[in-house]
């Protein structure tokens, strides 16, 4: 049975959303822009937190119900690289917004969050 048309018309369109996202920037392979208008958002998850997808990220790979050793192994690898990824954002937004983000990193945990802290 050939394929259908409706299955190979994705084929022929150019893939847009590919072609709107700036690959080399996002390999880290061309330099960023160091001119940047935005301000520092402190608000949301990012006020019990200063990265809350990285946290969100090991609260869903630590509680799979059922693990193996070489999940573990995969995971605890995972976990140091979000870590050691999260040090290095850290540095890099200290740079950007200076005293502003050096005083939020004092008043909020960066992947643990900490509920008595508002109490």
């Amino acid at each position: 049975m050939p394929p259908s048309r409706c299955n190979w018309q994705g084929w022929r369109r150019p893939p847009t959303p590919a072609l709107r996202t700036d690959l080399w920037a996002f390999l880290g392979l061309r330099p960023e822009n160091p001119a940047h208008t935005e301000t520092l958002v402190i608000r949301g998850a990012y006020r019990w937190v200063r990265h809350p997808m990285y946290t969100g990220s090991l609260i869903f790979i630590w509680l799979m119900p059922v693990m193996s050793l070489n999940t573990a192994l995969f995971y605890a690898a995972l976990t140091l690289y979000i870590v050691i990824g999260a040090y290095l954002e850290e540095r890099k937004l200290l740079t950007a917004y200076g005293q502003a983000y050096a005083d939020y990193r004092r008043m909020v945990p960066m992947l643990i969050p900490n509920p008595w802290r508002h109490l």
